[in-house]
């Protein structure tokens, strides 16, 4: 049976019990501090929550920090097509970092590539090669985007919106005032625990 804990941040009447999972999802999300007091039914005393954490068979411990990295990794080879649960800031705004940095080394790539190919052949041939260069690019854009929108309706989530706000960016003329309303819905704190779930998952091992 999975146990359960009762959970009180300085200056707050105790709250729980909460499952265990629900109290990984608030310490990954940010919503418990520090310096927050656990106890359980079995716990001799109210114990500090980084007691609980370095624990050796604690389910709490956070695996990974994000990272532009980690949430490439998490969200492209974890997440890719996962439009259900939530994301938090974090993971939705280093994963965007990380795509613009690995487009940028794409972008580069195929613009020295092509003026190598220019330079080698001199304007004769080389279509071969180019269409090659070009075409990398695009293999990486597929998945950023699947893996974008994905992550983009799950950050709506996040603060408690429905992912089919991202449709309103398609509308004719009003699309654009609809980007700067998603951008405000992106740039929010978490919403506490919604219908989406209780909190964010953390990144993938």
């Amino acid at each position: 049976m999975e146990t359960s804990y009762y959970i009180a941040t300085p200056g707050s009447t105790p709250r729980g019990p909460f499952p265990h999972g629900s109290v990984i999802d608030m310490y990954r999300s940010g919503q418990l501090p520090a310096d927050c007091l656990v106890f359980a039914p079995g716990m001799a005393d109210w114990q500090p929550i980084e007691t609980i954490l370095t624990t050796k068979n604690s389910a709490l411990v956070p695996t990974k920090a994000w990272g532009p990295i980690v949430a490439l990794k998490t969200c492209v080879c974890h997440r890719l097509l996962k439009f259900s649960g939530r994301a938090s800031r974090s993971e939705y705004w280093y994963f965007a970092l990380g795509s613009f940095l690995v487009s940028l080394v794409m972008y580069l790539f195929t613009v020295a590539g092509t003026i190598a190919i220019f330079m080698t052949t001199k304007g004769n041939g080389g279509a071969e090669a180019l269409l090659a260069i070009m075409f990398l690019p695009m293999l990486f854009c597929i998945p950023i985007s699947l893996a974008g929108l994905s992550a983009a309706v799950r950050r709506l989530h996040d603060v408690g919106k429905s992912g089919f706000w991202i449709l309103t960016t398609f509308i004719p003329v009003l699309g654009f005032i609809f980007s700067i309303v998603l951008l405000f819905f992106a740039l929010s704190p978490s919403d506490g625990p919604n219908q989406y779930g209780p909190g964010p998952d953390g990144p993938a091992v």
